[in-house]
This record gives structure tokens, C-alpha cells and sequence, in this order.
């Protein structure tokens, strides 16, 4: 009985600081686990999307079977997406399966005549039509650019370059086809227009396609062994 005494004296206060521990111990993990509960029992926030389900080609229009509203959560939705009817929106890029609708994606064309919406300020559209052996066969499509060349008393040269290809054969997201004669409409400025029709008239043209990105050619629209420019 003395001994358990002398034990009791030497040895309570490391038993209530273990049990000073321990309660604390508990009591953080009770509330842990109270705000654990209470956070999965509130709602995550969503926002309504619009997610592509077919492919859609560029200049082409997109309708409401293309897309279907998906729940996303608010956290997660990419900034610009886009919000509204989707009757009468025209894709201004490819579009793939999955893929969020975006603003930046789509336009509403200010026209029924597609063409004439998707000129840049201060451009025109010109219909050029060539053999499909000066088209590059089958190869160049609407949002290509190409540099004409111009052929005039045996001599050639470079005409006009880095010329943005708007359609082909009368659309805007048609694929060529090889071995056909192709009808390319392009967007030019006025007076590039005015030296192409010219062009067209004293000389033989060829299109070539320019890889992606590459700068502007330097150009001579009227080089050596031209007739006179309109106008000159």
C-alpha cells in the first residue's frame, strides 16, 4: 500500500498530462471529422455548358443536335464559354467531340451571304478559277494562303502572296477535290483585285500553297515584259 502510494505521488502529474493529451486529441479529431461531414454535405456549385458532340468543320454552321448542356463545376468551366441560342452560330474553327463551346469558337454572321461576313475590313472576295494542275491538285482548302504566280512573255514571277483562301468551289468548308478544275475564292484588297483581274487577262497564273505561318513574299505585281499596268 506504501508503495502504491509513493507511486501515485511521484507519477500523477505525467497521468493527467497523458490524459490532457488524449483529450485533446479526440476533441480536434471530433471536429475534423464535424466540418469533414458538413463540407460533403453541401452541393459542389455548377454552371450549364454547351459540349460539342459531333465534329463540326470551320465556316460551317452548328446546330442544337452538335451540342448538348452539361452540369460543370463552376471551378472547372473554362473562361468565355459560350452562352446563348445556338440556331443561326457558325463555327469559326474545327471543332471536335468534347470540346467546351467557347465564344471565341463561333460566330453569328451579320448576312445570309456567308462569304461576304467572313471578309476582313477593307477586303473583297475574288473568284479564281484554274486547271488543277496550277491549284496544286486537290491539296489547298478554304483558310489556306497561297502565292499567285504569274507567267507573261515567258517570263515569271511572284504576283501576289500570303493571299487567304476563303472557299472552294462555292464553300466555305468544302474539301477539293483532285483531278477537277477548282474555283478558289480569295480575299483581297481592291487593288489587288483590280492587278489579278488584269493579270488574268494578259498572262498565265499558277497558285502555289504557302506552309502555315510563313511571312509575306516580296512582290512585283507588274515585273518585266508586263503591258501597261490599268491606269499607266
Amino acid at each position: 500500500m506504501v508503495q502504491v502510494r509513493t507511486w501515485w505521488r511521484v507519477n500523477r502529474w505525467l497521468l493527467l498530462a497523458v490524459l490532457l493529451v488524449a483529450l485533446a486529441l479526440y476533441a480536434g479529431l471530433k471536429v475534423l471529422s464535424t466540418r469533414a461531414v458538413a463540407s460533403a454535405s453541401q452541393p459542389v456549385a455548377t454552371v450549364p455548358v454547351l459540349v460539342v458532340t459531333t465534329p463540326i468543320a470551320a465556316d460551317s454552321p452548328v446546330s442544337p443536335a452538335d451540342v448538348s448542356v452539361r452540369q460543370y463545376p463552376a471551378n472547372l468551366a473554362p473562361p468565355g464559354i459560350y452562352r446563348g441560342a445556338v440556331t443561326g452560330l457558325w463555327a469559326a474553327e474545327a471543332l471536335a467531340p468534347g470540346e467546351v463551346l467557347l465564344q471565341s469558337q463561333v460566330f453569328s454572321p451579320k448576312s445570309s451571304d456567308i462569304i461576304a461576313d467572313r471578309l476582313p475590313v477593307g477586303m473583297v472576295a475574288f473568284d479564281l478559277a484554274l486547271p488543277p494542275s496550277s491549284t496544286v491538285d486537290g491539296v489547298i482548302a478554304p483558310g489556306d494562303h497561297v502565292t499567285i504566280l504569274a507567267t507573261v512573255n515567258q517570263v515569271s514571277e511572284v504576283f501576289l502572296s500570303h493571299v487567304r483562301v476563303l472557299g472552294i468551289n462555292g464553300s466555305l468548308s468544302g474539301a477539293p477535290a483532285a483531278g477537277a478544275a477548282e474555283q478558289l475564292i480569295l480575299a483581297l484588297s481592291l487593288r489587288d483585285a483590280e492587278a489579278l483581274a488584269f493579270a488574268e487577262t494578259h498572262g498565265t497564273l499558277s497558285v502555289v500553297l504557302e506552309r502555315p505561318g510563313s511571312p509575306p513574299s516580296k512582290t512585283a505585281s507588274y515585273g518585266p515584259g508586263w503591258p501597261a499596268p490599268p491606269g499607266g
